[in-house]
């Protein structure tokens, strides 16, 4: 492909062209993936019933094959943040609740790991290496926290960014680490 083709192809399309185009994707998308779930997604879609299809969800737990469930999975949210969908409900307003629902689900969790982190005993021997090594991955994949956009964000003022610190109620590791940071940065 040379350049006035791929700019010919990039070109912006009108909202129709747009919603043909997808429609076709996601259809062929669930005809190639031919699964129960993918074929019923795309009824779904083409009857106009987008609350089903947005209804439709995958439990890991139902699947032998991780290709399969990842497959399902893509059919089952491809859809999820298209604007145009018919629904009798406020997306926005849905995806707000999720994600409220999800932070609380998350702060559960780390209330509970914080008991274990004040007092290590409380971990039996295996499920204290499984926490060691998910924190130590978990760790490599976010890499060293640094402060400086936070610096600038709040103006370089050093109380407001130990308030914070405070207020994420990070790892006792961390939490120093940033303390160390911070007095650095003051």
């Amino acid at each position: 492909m040379n350049k006035s083709e791929l700019v010919t192809r990039l070109k912006p399309s009108s909202h129709a062209v747009s919603n043909r185009v997808l429609k076709e994707i996601f259809l062929a998308l669930c005809e190639s993936i031919d699964s129960p779930k993918s074929l019923a997604c795309a009824i779904a879609f083409r009857e106009n019933e987008h609350e089903e299809l947005l209804g439709f969800t995958c439990d890991p737990s139902h699947y032998f094959d991780h290709r399969a469930f990842a497959d399902d999975q893509l059919v089952v949210s491809f859809l999820s943040k298209y604007p145009f969908l018919s629904v009798s409900f406020d997306p926005g307003a849905v995806a707000l609740q999720k994600f409220f629902e999800c932070e609380g689900s998350c702060l559960v969790t780390n209330r509970k790991f914080q008991k274990y982190a004040q007092d290590p005993s409380l971990w039996d021997p295996f499920m204290s290496k499984v926490f060691r090594l998910a924190k130590d991955k978990i760790g490599h994949v976010l890499g060293d926290p640094t402060l400086i956009p936070f610096q600038e964000v709040l103006g370089g003022d050093p109380e407001l960014l130990l308030q914070l610190l405070v207020q994420t109620q990070q790892s006792t590791t961390s939490f120093n680490r940033s303390l160390t940071l911070l007095r650095m940065l003051s």
